[in-house]
């Protein structure tokens, strides 16, 4: 899905970065910051998300909230190997919901 969500990313502009590798014969495109009227965007892929939604996230206003802080512990062992688990509770923290936002139902054409 990654894949067809770069190549609409790819159809915003005309002038992108294009890297064309003459010795295998292949063209590369990329976009990796967007310029707009609300200044530079990053762009990621999501190979989770639809093609067509577009999520819009100010990083600045997302964190992790540690419910209960790493620990390690010895499980059993199996011969020479020793085995341990680490356990750890946390939570995506949105520190305010109108930073951030989606487009969705989007198109190229």
């Amino acid at each position: 899905m990654a894949l067809s969500t770069n190549k609409k990313i790819s159809g915003f502009t005309g002038g992108n970065t294009r890297f064309d590798a003459s010795e295998d014969k292949t063209l590369y495109t990329s976009i990796d910051v967007y310029s707009s009227d609300f200044g530079d965007l990053e762009v990621v892929p999501n190979r989770f998300s639809r093609d067509r939604d577009a999520l819009v996230l100010d990083m600045d206003y997302w964190s992790v909230g540690f419910l209960r802080d790493f620990t390690m512990h010895e499980l059993s062992k199996t011969g020479d190997a020793e085995k341990r688990q680490i356990l750890a509770e946390l939570t995506l923290i949105s520190r305010n919901e109108g930073a951030s936002g989606g487009v969705f139902d989007l198109t190229t054409s």
